[in-house]
């Protein structure tokens, strides 16, 4: 019992104990969604984003800058930004989706849309 015990610890609890905490605590994947991020990512690339770094950001250690490339999960309200889908496979259940975007601007910054 005691061999199957440390089995079953070391094939399938341990890693999945492992991949939570590194996804809790220690980084999110995130895959690009479109083509507003070229030429620098393009659509499909998959993303290791730390959250420390935004940890600190919340905290009010360091700032963005222009340029700076941002994830963000939006405002719940935002009906247009939930999926019901992943990848083509229809899902029960809706979510929203990371987005990645480039800062253009800063406070003090006047920016203008061109269409």
């Amino acid at each position: 019992m005691k061999g199957q015990l440390r089995q079953l610890w070391r094939e399938w609890l341990s890693p999945v104990t492992v991949a939570l905490l590194f996804t809790q605590f220690g980084a999110t994947a995130v895959n690009v969604d479109g083509v507003s991020m070229l030429p620098g990512l393009r659509h499909g690339e998959l993303l290791l984003i730390p959250k420390a770094e935004g940890w600190a950001r919340q905290l009010g250690l360091g700032a963005y800058q222009r340029g700076d490339v941002v994830v963000f999960k939006p405002p719940r309200g935002a009906v247009y930004e939930w999926k019901r889908d992943y990848r083509g496979v229809r899902l029960p259940w809706a979510y929203r989706p990371y987005l990645v975007k480039r800062v253009v601007g800063v406070p003090g910054d006047r920016v203008q849309v061109r269409a």
